[in-house]
């Protein structure tokens, strides 16, 4: 059995706590526990969009219906020093890279807040002569996943390819 860490404790803490503590950290979804170690949580930012749907109507006048949200979306800036160690700014880019490829949740926690169920879909890594050569700066593009509730099922997947054609749909997605 592992027993956690104190920085484990203490991600798993200001997680529940919605950044109470300040502490601000990305985590994986399933462990909680941080997806990699860096020195500075640089820079947020939230964006969340919606649409409201319109149908034109008599004398060129349109009539609006249900408001759609979209999944938000964040951007985060992590920096890692690797001055006496390089191997940790190595292992920084390998772990990013993996939750990126493949489809491991993250949650990211702020003082404003904690963003559950978001998957890596973005990553850019980078450093500039202006900046110190040994930090790395790492841009991940973070957005919400959404999950279907227990007994529901998205309609395109019932319906087989015979029933699309006498429907007339034309895309075969969901097949």
């Amino acid at each position: 059995m592992k027993i956690p860490g104190v920085t484990q404790l203490l991600n798993v803490i200001a997680a529940n706590a919605g950044g109470f503590l300040g502490h601000w950290t990305v985590l994986d979804h399933d462990t909680q526990l941080a997806v990699v170690s860096f020195d500075s949580f640089y820079q947020f930012g939230y964006n969340k969009q919606t649409a409201i749907s319109q149908y034109p109507i008599e004398n060129g006048s349109f009539a609006t219906y249900n408001k759609q949200n979209s999944p938000f979306s964040l951007t985060v800036t992590l920096i890692k020093n690797g001055l006496n160690f390089p191997f940790q700014k190595r292992d920084f880019v390998n772990k990013l890279q993996e939750y990126c490829d493949k489809p491991l949740l993250v949650d990211v926690v702020t003082t404003s807040g904690t963003y559950l169920s978001c998957s890596l879909g973005g990553l850019q890594f980078h450093n500039t002569p202006e900046e110190n050569s040994d930090m790395i700066m790492a841009d991940l593009t973070i957005s919400e996943v959404r999950f279907l509730l227990d007994g529901e099922t998205v309609a395109p997947k019932t319906l087989n390819i015979s029933t699309r054609i006498k429907q007339g749909f034309k895309s075969m997605v969901g097949l």
